[in-house]
């Protein structure tokens, strides 16, 4: 990327990741009120659903990130940071950039791991009897693309300032 701007795959990379995230809140907001209904109007809970909001989470809290990280609004201690020049920000920009490529892809490649082993294991949950390793693989697919995300700006020009906006 010569130009220094993200090319149109990866802002809809970050669009779909993005929007992905915002169904999956709404649909475990949905799930908890259902739920909450369910219990007070019959007096039970529907089997499974803490098991199925933990999986929402999982997938919510893995599309996010990548998302997160694009943009830059990770978690930063703006204080300390924006007392430092220009040059000493790009620098610290690339460094972070650096270190999320790093977690993100030996988190991916280990969480994927896990997921072969609770596959070759026939792990499954214990309410809903559904498989857990495709959760795992969902999650190490969030984290590599989180990778991918952070590579891709360390060679942006201004990384601080990339959005997703595909106007």
């Amino acid at each position: 990327m010569p130009s220094g701007k993200p090319s149109g795959l990866l802002k809809r990379v970050v669009w779909t990741l993005e929007n992905f995230s915002g169904v999956l809140l709404v649909a475990l907001m949905v799930l908890t009120v259902v739920d909450v209904v369910y219990r007070e109007v019959l007096g039970t809970p529907i089997l499974g659903v803490i098991e199925l909001q933990a999986y929402f989470l999982v997938l919510l809290t893995y599309s996010a990130m990548g998302a997160l990280g694009w943009r830059g609004e990770h978690v930063a201690i703006d204080f300390v940071y924006d007392a430092f020049g220009p040059r000493l920000k790009a620098l610290l920009d690339r460094f972070t950039d650096l270190i999320g490529t790093l977690i993100f892809g030996a988190f991916a490649v280990q969480t994927w791991r896990s997921g072969n082993a609770l596959a070759e294991n026939l792990e499954k949950s214990l309410t809903l009897d559904w498989p857990i390793a495709p959760w795992y693989y969902a999650a190490a697919i969030g984290m590599g693309i989180g990778a991918v995300l952070h590579f891709a700006r360390l060679f942006m020009r201004k990384p601080a300032i990339v959005t997703a906006t595909t106007s």
